[in-house]
């Protein structure tokens, strides 16, 4: 039974890969529709209506697996491979002023580059 758990926590981190490579391929789609929601809602402010719920199905997705990915991220600094799981929630914790999608994008590969070695510490270096 634990050999599973161990197996299914390690194979989320090969979706959390993906998640990382999405976010790099899609990165100005999604700037761009967070933008739109702000200006949205600035609308609204300027012209002193009530502002209504802006739902866009993309942005709760990742909002969604990036609530995922930290708990996942929390829960691995139990175990032996803390220090990486500690440099990853350093990296969301710790972001430019001037966030910009080429930040994000470094962003992005230096977090897949900690989750393959996550992996390789896993189940290479045993």
């Amino acid at each position: 039974m634990v050999q599973s758990m161990t197996m299914l926590f390690y194979a989320l981190c090969f979706v959390f890969i993906l998640f990382e490579v999405f976010q790099i391929i899609w990165a100005r789609r999604i700037r761009e529709r967070a933008e739109a929601i702000e200006r949205h809602y600035r609308l609204i402010e300027t012209y002193g209506e009530e502002p209504d719920f802006v739902y866009d199905n993309l942005l709760f997705s990742i909002g969604t697996i990036d609530a995922c990915y930290f708990a996942w991220a929390v829960i691995g600094l139990f175990s032996s491979q803390w220090f990486f799981f500690a440099c990853l929630l350093l990296m969301t914790m710790v972001t430019p002023k001037n966030h910009t999608i080429k930040t994000g994008r470094l962003n992005n590969a230096i977090s897949i580059i900690l989750l393959f070695m996550v992996l390789a510490s896993k189940y290479h270096w045993m």
